[in-house]
C-alpha cells in the first residue's frame, strides 16, 4: 500500500490494528520495566545510606523495533545529597540504543539477499514504517564493519 505522508513522499508503511496495539503495549510493558529497574537503584542507594530521588525523565525517544518505532522515556535519579550526581543507567535501554538487536539481523539478512546500502531503508519500510529511515547507507555501512571484525574473530578463533 503507497500512501502520501505529510511531505508528499510516498511511504510504503503497512500498518494495522494489531500492529498498532503491540506498539502500544511494548511502550508500556518498557516503561513498567524501567520504573521497577530504577525503584531497584534508588532502593539500593538508599540503603546504602544515600539520600536520592525519582527526577523526572530523560528526553523521550524513538527505538526502532521489530514492530517499528516505540516511544520510550528513561527515567533519572538525582542525588539530595551532595555526594555527587547519579546516573542511572538502565539495562534495558542503554544510553545510546536507537534500535534493537533483531533490526540489525534484518538488515544484515537484507544485504545478504542483495538489498543494496541505499535501498535497505525503502526496502525495511514496508515492515518498520518510520524507523527504516534511520538506516541510512551510513548506518548499514558501520554495520558492515561490525560484522567483518566479529566474521575476522571467528576466523581468528578457530573452529569449534
Amino acid at each position: 500500500m503507497i500512501t502520501p505522508d505529510f511531505s508528499g513522499k510516498p511511504t510504503y508503511a503497512v500498518t494495522d490494528a494489531v500492529t498498532e496495539l503491540l506498539r502500544v503495549h511494548a511502550r508500556h510493558l518498557i516503561a513498567t520495566a524501567l520504573e521497577v529497574e530504577v525503584t531497584e537503584m534508588v532502593n539500593e542507594l538508599k540503603s546504602a545510606g544515600r539520600d536520592v530521588v525519582r527526577n523526572g525523565y530523560l528526553p523521550e525517544r524513538s527505538i526502532t523495533t521489530a514492530i517499528g518505532d516505540v516511544e520510550v522515556e528513561v527515567p533519572r535519579i538525582r542525588s539530595r545529597d551532595g555526594n555527587g550526581s547519579i546516573n542511572f543507567s538502565s539495562k534495558l535501554i542503554p544510553p545510546y540504543l536507537r534500535r534493537s538487536k533483531s533490526i540489525d539481523a534484518w538488515v544484515a539478512y537484507a544485504y545478504l539477499k542483495g538489498i543494496s546500502e541505499r535501498d535497505m531503508a525503502q526496502v525495511l519500510e514496508v515492515v518498520l514504517g518510520e524507523g527504516a529511515k534511520k538506516l541510512t547507507p551510513n548506518v548499514v555501512s558501520s554495520l558492515k564493519v561490525e560484522w567483518k571484525t566479529k566474521f575476522d574473530e571467528c576466523q581468528e578463533a578457530g573452529p569449534l
